[in-house]
């Protein structure tokens, strides 16, 4: 299998030509919300996670979607160059 790099938030990132996290929800969005949402411990709460959530989501700016947009643009014309 042959890996590909790309650039991350603390570095570069092998993987795999053909790699799900092309994917931007998976390679860019679950994480950062995951992050967001945890900062601090939730209780037992399906509402308090529920909210934590949806403020996560909100607190998302146009300019922030739009750039994980065109990295993955980016990374589409990579995996288009190399077949």
């Amino acid at each position: 299998m042959s890996l590909e790099t790309i650039s991350g938030r603390d570095g570069p990132i092998l993987w795999p030509p053909r790699s799900p996290f092309l994917k931007i929800l998976v390679f860019y969005l679950w994480g950062h919300l995951k992050q967001i949402v945890y900062r601090e411990p939730v209780e037992n709460d399906e509402e308090q996670l529920k909210t934590r959530i949806q403020n996560a989501v909100k607190s998302l700016s146009i300019e922030e979607i739009r750039n994980r947009f065109n990295e993955f643009r980016a990374r589409i014309e990579i995996c288009s160059e190399k077949g």
